[in-house]
């Protein structure tokens, strides 16, 4: 394959959005065996490799603000779990362990509200407590 590129640039063609969309497929294939191997426990979700490059990559190109008690975030709360292996920025929110633990345990387990709208439960919570 390396050769044909290399033909295509002697003829002065630009390959590198080629080369960009080869790359970004065989990332997507590798997500999708990924998938297949799931066996569907969130816990081992997180430790895929996967999981900690998307993580590591967040906090490097995003701030380490808690979004409900504005402290350092330390972990990623999925909004969902529909795109597990292909999330994007907009599918986590970063906050603090003591947040995330009481948007899981509290607003969402006890109260039954679903991850979407947890975190902003839990902040809506946490402005009227400090406000009163």
């Amino acid at each position: 394959m390396e050769i044909q590129f290399e033909c295509l640039k002697n003829l002065g063609i630009d390959i590198s959005e080629s080369k960009r969309r080869i790359k970004r497929f065989r990332k997507y294939l590798s997500n999708e065996k990924l998938r297949e191997n799931y066996n569907g426990d969130y816990k081992s979700y997180l430790k895929f490799k996967h999981w900690k490059k998307f993580r590591e990559n967040y906090f490097k190109n995003h701030t380490r603000t808690c979004y409900c008690c504005f402290e350092d975030a330390t972990e990623l709360h999925h909004n969902n779990y529909n795109h597990l292996f292909r999330e994007t920025y907009k599918d986590v929110v970063p906050l603090c362990r003591e947040c995330h633990e009481e948007v899981h345990t509290y607003i969402i387990n006890e109260n039954e509200f679903n991850l979407e709208n947890g975190h902003e439960l839990y902040r809506q919570y946490l402005n009227n407590r400090i406000d009163t």
